[in-house]
């Protein structure tokens, strides 16, 4: 997450249609990519575990719009 505030404060400094403002949006995007692909893996590999695992899963609906909403817990739930 350090490196992620780095970079956007990065692209922010930049002046506007500048290449070097294009070279820190394409750096930045790369790390964006990063930890799409970083919390999709995680998901996977828990996913499967707990499959390999158990015998039986039960499928609980939550009201995911209305959790999102609280601010403190709103990332992990988003993740």
């Amino acid at each position: 997450m350090k490196r992620l505030r780095v970079l956007q404060k990065r692209v922010s400094r930049k002046q506007k249609d500048s290449k070097n403002r294009e070279k820190a949006k394409h750096k930045l995007a790369i790390l964006h990519e990063k930890i799409t692909n970083q919390r999709n893996d995680f998901q996977h590999k828990l996913s499967f575990k707990l499959v390999s695992e158990n015998q039986a899963i039960a499928i609980e609906t939550l009201n995911v719009k209305g959790m999102i909403k609280n601010h403190h817990p709103a990332q992990s739930i988003g993740d």
